[in-house]
């Protein structure tokens, strides 16, 4: 797959998400349990940009492995556990896969198999192209963090190696690393004195993880969403194990105004750094799958969303916006990014979270091994609007989001180094 040369970032949608964010809805073409995490009503477009690929296998840890694995290589997994679960999911809108990886299911029966088989033959006027899922899936991202590198990210062979039989058969799906290039990251951003960095934990706060899965849960609820459609949608994407954690809002919750400051306090476990780096970038790629008609307004929205909820439990938050809208521009917007970077660190365990200010008034923010994407594989676009969403809320708290513009300048999906830079211009 080529690589696109020559991005440039200078225009953004933030007035456009802006105006999206308080009223987003969706159309409800089905009520069943599968309307939310099947492509039926995709665009071509977005069809296009993430492959659907049916896994059917009774080893649900295997299974699990696989949607990760499938999902960090930018396709979009439809995961069953036997043949009459993927039929009737097939059965349920007018998509098709354009593979399927089959491990147990049970072949002293195989007619359930046979009839899936059958009917998505049918369905595609050609055989579907079907492949055994091997005995162990690897459990390394395809693009990972490796120890003898410290400044940028690797491919994992292991992985890479999972994907060659898909690759042969769906040529066009092909997503290698691409030749290195020079990047601001690894290249420009260390002559300012900003020498990159990798993770070392690869985990992420606990209790941030729970606010930012519930205010994806929240946000999807409020397009119309069910519990079950969310459990089916996490399943897909390797994250069956996160289900228990989402507080699913109640109808009454979703009339009002999202109070998140209770949100970790109904049980009185500690918060620690143990969720996995990945978890955080499937959890990106299901919000970009629940709203495949806009997936950059969703996850744009779904970042504001965290952002206010983080910004509602921090204490002495209020007395520190009021004191912030005091100050000018340009320190107001200093103190926030400092507050901004901070919090993240923590969350991450690592200062891996840096801004700069720049000659011409703007401002340049960096997230090293970014949470997002990490393990993510090349894409054609800039995929971190849910930092765009962020910081849009963050300023907003302090009244200076009409003061700045931001845009994404090097997306980690397009050059693999695992870290993506942002630019925060003032308005004229």
């Amino acid at each position: 797959m080529p690589r696109e040369q020559g991005i440039d970032m200078e225009t953004t949608h933030m007035d456009q998400m802006r105006t999206g964010v308080a009223s987003l809805t969706l159309p409800v073409e089905a009520v069943d349990v599968y309307a939310t995490s099947s492509p039926a009503w995709a665009t071509p477009r977005f069809l296009a940009a993430y492959t659907p690929i049916l896994v059917v296998d009774a080893d649900a840890f295997r299974a699990q492995r696989v949607a990760r694995l499938l999902t960090l290589a930018g396709y979009r997994p439809i995961v069953a556990s036997n043949p009459v679960e993927a039929f009737t999911r097939c059965m349920r809108g007018p998509w098709s896969p354009a593979a399927a990886l089959i491990g147990a299911v049970g072949l002293a029966n195989p007619l359930p198999l046979n009839r899936l088989l059958e009917h998505l033959a049918r369905q595609r006027g050609s055989a579907l192209p079907v492949l055994s899922l091997p005995p162990l899936a690897p459990d390394v991202a395809p693009i990972h963090v490796d120890p003898a590198l410290p400044f940028f990210h690797t491919s994992s062979p292991q992985s890479l190696a999972f994907f060659e039989d898909l690759w042969r058969i769906l040529p066009q799906t092909r997503a290698m690393p691409a030749t290195p290039t020079r990047t601001l990251a690894l290249d420009r951003l260390p002559q300012e004195g900003l020498a990159p960095r990798t993770a070392q934990r690869l985990r992420s706060s606990s209790h941030a993880f729970r606010r930012t899965l519930n205010a994806a849960a929240l946000l999807v609820a409020r397009q119309g969403r069910s519990l079950a459609q969310w459990r089916t949608l996490l399943n897909d994407v390797g994250l069956a194990h996160v289900v228990s954690l989402t507080r699913w809002p109640t109808t009454a919750a979703l009339a009002q105004p999202w109070d998140a400051t209770n949100d970790d306090d109904l049980d009185e476990t500690p918060d620690e750094l143990i969720v996995p780096a990945v978890d955080l970038s499937c959890l990106h790629q299901a919000m970009i799958f629940s709203r495949p008609s806009d997936p950059f307004a969703q996850t744009y929205a779904w970042g504001a969303l965290a952002a206010e909820s983080s910004l509602q439990r921090r204490k002495g938050g209020f007395l520190a916006q009021q004191a912030l809208k005091l100050l000018s521009r340009e320190r107001a917007m200093q103190a926030a990014l400092n507050a901004f970077t901070h919090e993240l660190d923590e969350v991450r365990g690592e200062q891996l979270h840096v801004w700069r200010a720049q000659p011409d008034a703007s401002y340049l923010l960096v997230h090293y091994s970014n949470l997002y994407v990490y393990g993510r594989m090349w894409r054609q676009e800039p995929t971190c609007h849910v930092w765009l969403g962020a910081l849009d809320a963050t300023l907003s708290s302090i009244h200076q989001d009409d003061q700045w513009t931001f845009a994404e300048l090097e997306c980690s999906c397009q050059t693999l180094t695992g870290h993506c830079v942002f630019a925060i211009r003032p308005r004229q």
